[in-house]
């Protein structure tokens, strides 16, 4: 397998080894009167409106109860929509009473895009959408299946057993060692919940009490083994490939910090060049897997260099756009726009080349992540100053300043509430909104 992911590398990187300056968003000449709807909300649906906009494409927001969203500058509602769409189990139904006539569905989260990815037959042809199948979809975002299916194309990957109960993990605790973390099936509504991406487990007794908590909560995990290293051990081959199976964009990252510690979301990050991977064999390992799937649509996969045998495993796949998609389209390349154009069967402009060495921070998150680095030592306060002055964050936008004056001004707000005690309502008062 590994001669054969190095000859995929080599005829990658082929197309792709000038990845520096280069085109700048210029995707496809064709039309952009068809709408998109959007699914989602957040710093993701933010993001993907604002690529969408940029290039001229009218974007109505199916979500209107969040008010991050909301002070977007290119936020619309949906024209006659009753009420926000809340329940992915009502897409269809939802679809049936806008009165859009056509358009194109960008979802911006894991049950968006499943719920896309099953849009009735008999609306395909009025809403039509630039991704892989249902059953794809469904395997690629349940990090269970998606361990089965790296082990049967011999991708490299880390050790994962799926979890059937409390007395099947004593049995798995009897049979392995090493260090492992309860890692869940969905990830998004995970982190919503716990704030991180995992839980790191040192003994059996602790992987029940956060084995309990999970189930808790009614979420799925496996058992992954942790691969050790720094947080710059961890890269991102990030694209899209067309209705056509042809890889039309290539970007990589490589993240700088992380927070919360061990498994949290990338705070400071950096563009790199793709030919990097041909020694670790990740550009050709996510290729291998896209062509084995049928996939199409946008892709971020993140690796992480495994130091005992200098492989790059990959932990996980993203099936749409993802918190720092504005971060490629920065750089030159603009996915969400791409996936936009195929959906209508437009022709795509291959983009192969984008801004290498640029830097992106999420000013909020970084912030605890250089806190904590400063504790240790590891990050003195010039170097943090000249990291920020030398990046650029990524959640902030001169054409679109409303959502980060908005977050951050809740921040704050928030912030003082709780230092001088309003937010501690008398527990009678507040026994009577439960």
């Amino acid at each position: 397998m590994a001669n054969k992911l190095r000859l995929l590398s080599k005829q990658a990187n082929n197309r792709a080894q000038d990845s520096h300056d280069g085109s700048r968003h210029a995707v496809s000449t064709e039309s952009t009167d068809v709408p998109v709807l959007l699914l989602g909300n957040g710093v993701t649906a933010v993001a993907a409106t604002r690529c969408l906009a940029r290039a001229g494409i009218t974007v109505y927001c199916a979500s209107d109860d969040d008010e991050y969203l909301r002070h977007c500058r290119w936020y619309l509602p949906v024209p006659g929509a009753i009420g926000p769409l809340v329940h992915t189990a009502r897409l269809n139904d939802y679809l049936r009473t806008i009165s859009l006539e056509r358009a194109v569905v960008i979802p911006c989260a894991d049950n968006w895009v499943i719920a896309a990815a099953e849009i009735a037959g008999d609306l395909r042809d009025r809403f039509a959408t630039s991704l892989p199948s249902p059953e794809i979809v469904r395997r690629l975002i349940d990090k269970m299946t998606l361990g089965g299916l790296l082990k049967d194309l011999d991708i490299p990957h880390p050790r994962s057993m799926p979890v059937a109960g409390e007395n099947h993990l004593r049995s798995i605790f009897n049979e392995i060692s090493g260090t492992f973390f309860l890692k869940p099936r969905e990830s998004q509504r995970f982190f919503q919940k716990f704030g991180v991406k995992a839980f790191l487990v040192d003994n059996v007794d602790d992987a029940l009490d956060k084995y309990r908590r999970i189930n808790a909560e009614g979420l799925g995990v496996i058992l992954q083994e942790y691969i050790p290293g720094p947080p710059d051990d961890h890269y991102y081959v990030e694209g899209f490939v067309d209705r056509n199976g042809e890889f039309q964009a290539w970007f990589a990252r490589r993240r700088i910090r992380i927070y919360p510690p061990v498994f949290g979301n990338s705070t400071y990050m950096e563009s790199v060049p793709l030919p990097m991977y041909h020694d670790a064999f990740a550009f050709a390992a996510i290729r291998h897997l896209m062509r084995a799937t049928d996939y199409r649509g946008i892709f971020s996969a993140e690796f992480k260099k495994d130091e005992r045998d200098f492989y790059y495993k990959l932990l996980e796949v993203n099936v749409r756009p993802w918190w720092y998609v504005e971060a490629p389209y920065r750089c030159g390349i603009d996915v969400v726009t791409m996936a936009y154009h195929d959906a209508l069967g437009h022709d795509i402009k291959w983009s192969s080349h984008y801004t290498v060495g640029k830097r992106f921070y999420s000013p909020y998150y970084d912030w605890a992540a250089c806190k904590e680095a400063r504790k240790t030592g590891e990050l003195g306060l010039g170097e943090w100053a000249r990291h920020w002055f030398k990046g650029s964050s990524i959640f902030f936008a001169w054409d679109d300043p409303m959502p980060t004056i908005y977050a951050s001004r809740k921040l704050v707000t928030n912030r003082l509430r709780r230092m001088i005690g309003l937010n501690q309502r008398p527990k009678a008062e507040a026994s009577k909104s439960g």
